[in-house]
């Protein structure tokens, strides 16, 4: 039955799909799904949302030319029953009647993320690759990320090498400040310990040595890590040097 539901380019029922996501949502062992190709039209969307009992976080949406498609479908050799023109067609008709009325839902319930679905895989992954990352556990309770940028080389010209860490100890004060003020009200705040001064001179559009990115810094809702092993500070008597 499914298959030849495929076949006609129409949609398959909404309480058989959804009962398909349910047994392969329950027999996993992850907690975040990334579902593709679904919801394909309201039946749907209220169906998942009746049988599951919730909502997605997320959702995108691919934006692309019809003709791209088209093209994209009709060259990509899977052996799919569906993968010819006519199919294709019917699927895009099906697309206009059905798809449409969900994107325009979750749109305004601003969990709708509109990509420009036009280029080659690894475009496409770039643009579709932060919105991810706002979403995982390590980042997703952030409150705001900062960099410290200063006067590099113009400093060291008047002031000479001396104040190379000065700047850096300047940086740290102002992190200790706002890790001190974090807590004071509650939340968390860490240095990063990595170096962004390619990045940064690319964001802010800086060329030379004139101004250097130093250091930065997060707050936001403390998340623990289990990557990473944390040790006392000073060994004490049961613990190896």
């Amino acid at each position: 039955m499914i298959l030849d539901i495929i076949k006609n380019g129409n949609i398959v029922p909404s309480e058989v799909t959804v009962k398909l996501i349910q047994r392969a949502i329950e027999s996993s062992e992850n907690y975040k799904f990334l579902i593709d190709g679904f919801p394909r039209s309201d039946e749907n969307r209220i169906a998942f949302e009746r049988i599951m009992g919730m909502e997605p976080e997320v959702v995108l949406f691919f934006d692309c030319p019809e003709k791209e498609m088209v093209k994209r479908v009709l060259s990509r050799n899977q052996g799919r029953i569906d993968d010819n023109i006519d199919t294709v067609k019917k699927r895009l008709e099906v697309f206009a009647r059905l798809n449409l009325p969900v994107i325009n839902y979750y749109a305004e319930k601003g969990k709708l993320h509109k990509i420009n679905a036009v280029g080659d895989v690894d475009e496409i992954f770039e643009k579709v690759r932060p919105i991810f990352a706002a979403y995982k556990d390590i980042a997703s309770d952030g409150c705001f990320s900062l960099g410290m940028v200063a006067h590099f080389e113009p400093t060291f010209r008047e002031k000479d090498a001396w104040m190379y860490p000065r700047l850096f100890w300047e940086s740290g004060i102002l992190g200790q400040v706002l890790y001190l003020e974090a807590h004071a009200v509650g939340i968390s705040a860490t240095g990063i310990g990595c170096y962004f001064d390619d990045a940064v001179h690319d964001v802010l559009g800086l060329t030379g040595s004139e101004f250097q990115s130093l250091y930065h810094f997060t707050l936001g809702s403390p998340v623990v890590d289990k990557r990473i092993m944390s040790l006392p500070a000073y060994p004490g008597p049961n613990i190896d040097a």
